[in-house]
């Protein structure tokens, strides 16, 4: 009875601890006015601190939802910064931002900040939404639609001038220059995420000179899965486009290289310095015959594909994979990402 009275306290005492607090700043944004939707998060935490800290431990969460494998994280100064790009739009009104993880001697640590987002603090932005609003026809919206999309893209946010350049050309097919500036903006991301039926695609251009300079390009692919059964996959599924060329991905890009060296399509000096930029980081280059992503879960891989010539512009594309339902059947998703060199 004693032993079990005291795995109980022990127990207890282990789900109520306190958790360490210790110094972080949220350099960016400053949360008293904020009028984008799509801010960059930066948190530091002081050089007295940051060697403390298991950076592997720490779990960044956004109003309850896990970004962690979205955030960067600069070690190469005693202080340690981490950064968050928000590609999906924070709520108006208070977002929450905890930061959780744990120090050498394991015990946990939180940090928690506010960003209240209100475009309505900018005049021109509350000007154009008070437009949109009082207007009666889809024309009328669409014109304020776009002009607040300029206005955006004018300030630097890209990514709110992206969400009305497409509600205006939704609000009326005709009005060719919010498609035009929406497709402009669109290839400018490095980092771009598309979702259709109930699958998500996340896509970053990594930026590796050696690499590029040899017209290779290496992407960052985050597939997630929000349907109820498992969705199947392989290489073949994915494309890059350009100048009416397809490009498919390389299936071992370490081996490529090398034969490239071979047949003196790359320096062993750029070789040299490409395997080593490629093991200094953890890339997902093990590719099974068949991918495979559960229903509510994600699968991480990289793809890394090379052009006969350089270009400006490529369309990243995966598309039709196959649902695992009982019986197998192929999905009409297509995605179609836009990317400039």
């Amino acid at each position: 009875m004693r032993i079990v009275i005291l795995l109980f306290l022990i127990i207890l005492s282990f789900v109520n601890a306190e958790k360490v607090e210790i110094g972080a700043e949220l350099v960016s944004p400053n949360p008293a006015s904020v009028v984008t939707r799509h801010p960059q998060i930066i948190i530091k935490y002081p050089a007295d601190i940051s060697p403390i800290i298991k950076t592997e431990s720490i779990r960044f969460m956004v109003n309850n939802i896990d970004y962690t494998n979205y955030i960067r994280m600069d070690l190469t100064t005693p202080e340690i910064v981490i950064f968050f790009y928000s590609i999906k739009p924070l709520n108006i009104g208070k977002n929450v931002i905890k930061v959780t993880g744990k120090l050498i001697n394991d015990d946990v640590f939180e940090n928690i900040f506010y960003i209240d987002i209100n475009p309505r603090l900018s005049p021109q932005i509350r000007r154009y939404l008070d437009l949109i609003n009082q207007s009666s026809s889809n024309t009328e919206k669409s014109r304020y639609c776009y002009e607040l999309g300029k206005y955006y893209e004018n300030q630097g946010y890209f990514l709110d001038a992206l969400s009305y350049y497409e509600q205006a050309y939704k609000l009326d097919n005709s009005n060719k220059k919010a498609k035009q500036h929406y497709n402009k903006i669109l290839s400018l991301f490095p980092s771009k995420a598309m979702k259709l039926l109930n699958i998500v695609l996340d896509v970053s251009m990594l930026n590796v000179d050696v690499l590029k300079r040899n017209n290779i390009y290496l992407f960052r692919c985050v597939i997630e899965n929000y349907r109820n059964s498992t969705i199947e996959f392989n290489l073949s599924n994915f494309l890059l486009v350009s100048s009416n060329k397809y490009y498919q991905p390389i299936s071992d890009p370490y081996e490529y290289l090398r034969k490239m060296v071979q047949k003196n399509l790359m320096t062993i000096e750029d070789f040299a310095i490409s395997n080593y930029l490629l093991s200094k980081d953890i890339y997902y280059f093990d590719y099974p015959d068949n991918f495979a992503v559960n229903s509510y879960s994600q699968l991480k891989l990289d793809l890394v594909f090379h052009l006969t010539q350089a270009q400006k512009n490529i369309i990243f594309q995966f598309f039709k994979p196959l649902e695992k339902n009982g019986k197998k059947k192929e999905l009409p998703a297509y995605f179609k990402l836009s990317f400039s060199i």
